[in-house]
């Protein structure tokens, strides 16, 4: 179960007698401490749930693993949980330029652009775009993106009205990029390369410090013409913060 940032995090613990029965009126207490191993907030009280089972609840302001420790003197015990706590993995458009009614002339309108803090490594895990329209009409949709200020992807397809598409990128083993547009669930990136049973192709996220991703229609838009676009990215270890995925 991923546990988030600025999300409650409830934190529980079971406590039994030395004939295995569930403790109902013991003292537990509880202290927290965050991802450098500080102290938290001291100690205090947890509360008692039901059939033994006692928690705490905190709202962690920052990645990484946190740890709660338990303690009791009747019965005697005490016991570490430590909760990997992650920043949200997505988020969903429309950050600038979605959901809009396009023009006949369309211009470009960009779907992502959600962040400028260079020194951070990011992992790109999926990307999606679907368009739609009054008459369910196919749409010749172009896409760029852009990774780092110094590569742009062009991409293009025919999508049907209303489908979900997954964009995948394909980076055989010179290095080259191709892509791929497909209704099939992937990962963002697909790399290839050869070992002693030739070649070979894998998945796993992309990792870049920025991007963003920009879509037109080519054609005449439709009636109430709608692109719609999602992303997720995670970021990685590393400087003042720490992301992971799921």
């Amino acid at each position: 179960m991923p546990r988030y940032v600025e999300k409650p995090l409830d934190a529980k613990v079971h406590v039994i007698d030395a004939n295995g029965d569930p403790v109902t009126g013991a003292s537990v207490s509880v202290k927290v401490l965050d991802p450098s191993g500080s102290d938290w907030d001291g100690t205090w009280a947890a509360t008692y749930l039901s059939d033994g089972i006692y928690y705490t609840q905190i709202t962690p302001d920052e990645a990484g693993d946190w740890t709660f420790i338990f303690s009791c003197s009747n019965p005697k015990f005490t016991k570490a949980i430590v909760y990997r706590v992650c920043y949200p993995t997505s988020h969903a458009a429309p950050l600038n330029g979605m959901n809009q009614v396009f023009p006949t002339d369309t211009s470009w309108a960009v779907l992502f652009q959600p962040y400028d803090e260079d020194w951070i490594q990011r992992k790109i895990y999926m990307v999606t775009i679907k368009q739609s329209n009054d008459e369910n009409a196919a749409k010749d949709i172009e896409v760029i993106f852009n990774l780092d200020g110094v590569r742009s992807i062009n991409m293009s397809a025919n999508l049907d009205s209303g489908v979900l598409y997954y964009i995948m990128l394909d980076i055989d083993e010179t290095a080259n990029y191709t892509y791929t547009i497909t209704t099939q669930k992937t990962m963002f990136l697909k790399v290839g390369g050869r070992d002693d049973n030739g070649d070979q192709w894998s998945s796993m996220p992309l990792e870049c410090r920025n991007y963003d991703v920009q879509v037109r229609v080519t054609g005449a838009a439709g009636t109430n013409q709608m692109i719609q676009g999602h992303i997720s990215v995670a970021m990685d270890y590393g400087h003042n913060q720490s992301y992971i995925g799921d």
